[in-house]
């Protein structure tokens, strides 16, 4: 459509491109992790973290370490945590200040 998927913070991980971007409204994905080879068919959503319609995960902060990719999300449950993914699926590496409001301020304990 004309709206924008908005790529960022695209980030090299075995040899594919991994990228935050928003998905269509009409499907109900909202900002999410999405990985390309290059091609059109080889782009695909990883997994749609945060399943409210239309919701967004907004993953970003990616780092490559230990063979795998780790980033911050908000799943719609934990709040904005901490998770990671070998590029087939996404894992909590864990809950670090519980409850579903720690997106509120990452710097508060």
């Amino acid at each position: 459509g004309s709206d924008s998927s908005n790529p960022m913070f695209l980030t090299e991980f075995n040899g594919e491109l991994y990228f935050s971007a928003r998905g269509s409204n009409v499907s109900g994905i909202g900002n999410e992790l999405y990985k390309t080879n290059g091609t059109q068919m080889g782009t695909t959503l990883i997994m749609n973290l945060n399943p409210n319609f239309s919701a967004d995960s907004f993953p970003s902060n990616f780092t490559v370490f230990n063979g795998e990719l780790y980033f911050t999300a908000d799943d719609g449950v934990h709040g904005r945590e901490l998770f990671k993914t070998n590029g087939t699926t996404i894992s909590l590496v864990k809950d670090i200040k519980t409850g579903s409001d720690s997106s509120t301020n990452l710097w508060d304990n």
